[in-house]
């Protein structure tokens, strides 16, 4: 699973980095929800697998749902550090240049805390489906 984790990160990275030279979060409507997704996913799987696949802690004998809000909790913990890097970024650089904007406004924040969390959702319950007919 590292290793499907990794290609996930890269993948996320180098969207990120296209989407910024190429402007394609302002051309594309669905771009950053889609990437918002994606790395809520993305984080939900990367702390189940440190909990319960990587070996390194005693997995605990959680419930379901306990499992979920787990990982939704971390996915979307990661993801407000993440509209406070935009927000402050937006203030260090952004103030001077439109271009080089982070965040649009208070529906573009909460837009990408939803689709973190829905994507934190999404990759929890897979996860969980996934592990108890044992295919991961």
């Amino acid at each position: 699973m590292k290793y499907f984790l990794t290609g996930i990160f890269i993948f996320l990275f180098s969207a990120h980095i296209f989407a910024i030279f190429t402007s394609a979060y302002l051309s594309f409507w669905w771009f950053d929800n889609s990437l918002h997704f994606i790395g809520g996913a993305w984080l939900a799987l990367f702390s189940l697998w440190a909990v319960f696949d990587s070996g390194k802690l005693n997995a605990p004998n959680w419930p379901f749902f306990a499992i979920i809000i787990m990982a939704m909790s971390f996915a979307v913990f990661v993801g407000v550090l993440w509209e406070i890097f935009e927000f402050i970024f937006d203030k260090i650089i952004g103030y001077r240049n439109a271009a080089y904007m982070a965040q649009f406004g208070l529906r573009d924040t909460m837009s990408d805390l939803f689709f973190d969390l829905l994507g934190a959702l999404t990759a929890s319950i897979c996860f969980q489906k996934l592990k108890r007919r044992n295919r991961l």
